[in-house]
């Protein structure tokens, strides 16, 4: 059954929805951790406690209050995270009273419990403590010897709680424009809403002897356990909610917004406490629901001004990513500690009817780049135009340069096309089409699943042909071709195949009009790795194209390829297909060189499928020369 892109993109959703949750502690083996305290297993989305709370003097004025709002909560550590949240902007307009801002906040805690009998057998550690009376006199008898008392203490299990409901709290966004400030604590829904008092089974809040009798069996375990007095958690978690608003010197008629959820439980303050109790919050998300009027988008001010970005921002997180939903007249905005975005996947445009096939190219190429030409005119004419439209100020001054490159490109793809169809120049057709050959054969190895070239590889390689054509024939030559053009596209886009095809398309184009032998193209790579991929495919291609060359009875030296090294790499190593065999590796590709120094000599061309380098295919060999 193939794999559609339906399912790859479930997959992937799939894929980091577990991820997150793993992450986050959500996931099923994180509802019960053995032997581990839960911020050791869990990576994020959890608030550490609020280490200190400073004392702020009453500020004078309104500037020095918004300077103080925007400043006076404690900065994280890089190693603890004790708040999260977001900030927008809203009119101030918006911001009267009955605009009500509702406020969900969801979070689990995690509590110590007795551990079952069979995680105590398995994870316990049994200890010895030997004891001897010190003699009271002198006189006294010698004490009895050492009696070993044989223990174990209670393995440390934690369980995952939560509120059966989401805590909810309520802002008037008028009080809160007049107050600046607003806090209100969750320390008592969080209590009532996890209703551990009612737990019988909770871990002692100290540590605690179980002599080795209690795990004979499992009804002796147990009778152990019954006979610990039960207590009451001795200390209580204490989210809270702040909400603040201060003015934005730049834009009077609003103001920004920042709401936060602070983990103000009081932090441990001897080592041994983190054993019994855990003060983080985990898990946490804040949602806030708000009149659609007390939001407005801000722009994203680092990137350029653009009609190639989309610069308009909600709001900005704080510890965690925003995201940003609109609902029957209500916005939503609610914060996510692992963000995950969609990406859309850039495909190829392809022109119906017209799919520049390496056989047809190969054989009558004139027919289907003149109808790509025209789908350029035409896009230049709806698309382009119709984006113009949209566009104002600087945005369409660069929109209008962008075009005009565009059709710049056009006009050289199309001087291109009219040099394939010029019969004072026989030999560009004919390597363009020996070009196309090579690599439909290339793509017959790959059992057809690369049978045509993306667009913008194709017109890149025709463009290109009059330049190159006019170091032969000087008459082509026209003003500006001394430029280069750089050739930009993502990682996997196709960048290779296209200048893999302009030094085939070189390097028949040498051989029919009488070079021997001599430098095709240099390619060099800053990646070591990244070279020996490339060499595999250069490898292919060129052995590929020297069978052609020999059936069409070109003259001159066989294609060949020469990989040279930096002194650092004098002493890797190729092995080939014999595992007797080993040659030194180097870094620059060439084709037919003489007299370069350091260079590697591969006995057998790595054709399609073949080892690095590897092969038996002896008319594709490839041989360096000293």
């Amino acid at each position: 059954m193939p794999l559609t892109a339906t399912t790859l993109n479930n997959f992937a959703r799939a894929f980091s929805e577990r991820l997150a949750q793993q992450a986050t502690g959500q996931d099923e083996a994180s509802t019960r951790i053995v032997e581990l305290r839960p911020a050791e297993q869990i990576l994020t989305g959890f608030l550490t406690p609020m280490r200190e709370k400073r004392e702020q003097e009453q500020p004078r004025g309104d500037d020095a209050l918004d300077e103080q709002l925007a400043q006076d909560l404690p900065q994280d550590s890089p190693y603890e995270q004790t708040a999260v949240g977001f900030e927008w902007l809203a009119p101030r307009a918006a911001l009267h009273a009955g605009a009500i801002m509702t406020v969900t906040v969801q979070c689990s805690v995690y509590v110590r419990r007795l551990p079952t009998f069979k995680e105590q057998r398995r994870y316990g550690t049994p200890r010895t403590e030997k004891r001897a009376s010190a003699p009271s006199a002198p006189s006294a008898p010698a004490p009895k010897p050492a009696q070993a008392t044989r223990y174990e203490h209670l393995i440390q299990v934690w369980t995952r709680e939560q509120p059966e409901q989401p805590l909810v709290k309520t802002f008037d966004l008028g009080d809160l424009l007049e107050t600046h400030r607003a806090t209100k604590s969750l320390e008592d829904a969080l209590q009532e809403g996890l209703a551990l008092s009612l737990a019988r089974d909770l871990a002692p809040q100290r540590q605690v002897r179980m002599p080795l009798e209690a795990l004979q069996d499992e009804n002796a375990y147990n009778a152990w356990l019954a006979g610990l007095p039960h207590r009451p958690l001795e200390r209580q978690w204490r989210p809270a909610i702040d909400a603040r608003v201060w003015a934005v010197p730049t834009e009077p008629d609003s103001v920004r917004i920042a709401l936060r959820l602070i983990n103000w439980t009081p932090p441990h303050i001897s080592r041994g406490q983190e054993d019994f109790f855990d003060p983080n919050l985990y898990a946490v998300t804040l949602r806030a629901d708000i009149p659609a009027g007390a939001h407005r988008f801000t722009s994203f001010r680092e990137l350029p001004q653009s009609y190639r970005y989309d610069r308009a921002m909600a709001g900005i997180g704080i510890n965690a990513h925003m995201d940003y939903q609109q609902q029957q007249g209500r916005v939503i905005l609610t914060s996510d500690t692992v963000p995950r975005k969609e990406v859309a996947r850039l495909e190829p445009r392809q022109i119906p009817g017209a799919r520049p096939r390496f056989e047809l190219l190969a054989h009558n190429p004139l027919p289907l780049l003149r109808r790509i030409h025209a789908e350029m005119q035409a896009y230049d004419a709806n698309e382009w135009a119709r984006k113009l439209t949209e566009l104002s100020g600087a945005e369409r001054e660069e929109a209008e340069t962008d075009r005009q490159q565009f059709l710049a490109e056009a006009r050289e793809f199309d001087r291109g096309i009219r040099l394939l169809d010029d019969d004072r120049y026989p030999a560009v057709a004919r390597a363009f089409c020996l070009m196309n050959e090579v690599m439909a054969e290339l793509g017959k190895k790959t059992g057809g699943s690369y049978d045509e070239w993306r667009l913008f590889q194709i017109v890149f390689i025709v463009s290109m042909l009059p330049l190159l054509a006019a170091r032969e024939y000087p008459a082509l030559r026209q003003q500006g071709d001394d430029r280069i053009d750089l050739l930009w596209f993502a990682a996997g886009g196709g960048k290779t195949e296209a200048f893999l095809g302009l030094i085939l398309w070189q390097a028949f184009f040498d051989r029919i009009r009488g070079k021997q032998c001599g430098v095709t193209a240099f390619v060099r790579f800053p990646l070591r790795l990244l070279t020996f991929q490339q060499l595999q495919r250069l490898g292919n291609a060129l052995g590929q194209a020297e069978l052609i060359r020999q059936r069409e009875g070109l003259r001159g030296a066989r294609f060949s390829l020469g990989f040279l090294h930096a002194p650092a790499l004098q002493h890797a190593q190729v092995g080939r297909a014999e595992p007797e065999a080993h040659l030194p590796v180097p870094v620059l590709l060439r084709a037919n060189t003489a007299g370069v120094q350091r260079s590697a000599t591969a006995d057998r061309a790595p054709l399609h499928g073949s080892g690095l380098p590897g092969g038996q295919q002896a008319a594709a060999r490839l041989r360096g020369r000293r």
